[in-house]
């Protein structure tokens, strides 16, 4: 009998050792960043100069995009329609791709105004600074240098018109 109530206590304390041991070996789980102010990316501007978008204005527009992504290229066609409802706005078009690319996407889809700015960012410190984006274009809407909203995918002007 006494022999049984050893063998329990040891089969108890090995299995919250394990318990214990083993829910701190599992890895963390990635949690995305919250992105609530203008975020601290540093961006070069198709002009050549480096900046942070942390030193952007109060109220601005982050698009985060791919040149060659149809639905970024569907938002460019409605934004460029309606490029006035923007005039109160710094909106900065981000992406990975060549300045080449960059820069041909802005002259091909006509949005050369001057508070429209667009940007190289390395996708990895774009990861690290954003979170994940589950789908593109992404775009942030920041107001006093605060989010107001955020917009993953293509979606249609008039709903981001009500944010602005």
């Amino acid at each position: 009998m006494k022999r049984n109530v050893v063998v329990i206590a040891v089969v108890g304390l090995v299995a919250i050792g394990y318990y214990f041991f083993s829910s701190s070996s599992k890895p963390e789980e990635v949690i995305a960043p919250t992105v609530n102010e203008l975020p601290n990316l540093n961006i070069q501007k198709t002009d050549g100069a480096v900046t942070s978008l942390a030193n952007a204005p109060e109220k601005s527009v982050l698009i985060f995009f791919d040149p060659s992504c149809d639905h970024c290229q569907n938002e460019a066609k409605q934004i460029s329609e309606r490029k006035q409802v923007f005039r109160d706005y710094a909106v900065f078009f981000v992406a990975a791709d060549s300045m080449k690319n960059i820069a041909k996407f802005a002259k091909e889809y006509n949005l050369i105004e001057p508070n429209f700015y667009f940007a190289h960012a390395e996708g990895i410190d774009v990861y690290n600074t954003m979170g994940p984006m589950p789908s593109i274009p992404a775009i942030y809407i920041y107001n006093k240098k605060k989010l107001v909203k955020r917009f993953d995918g293509e979606t249609k002007l008039e709903e981001i018109i009500k944010f602005l």
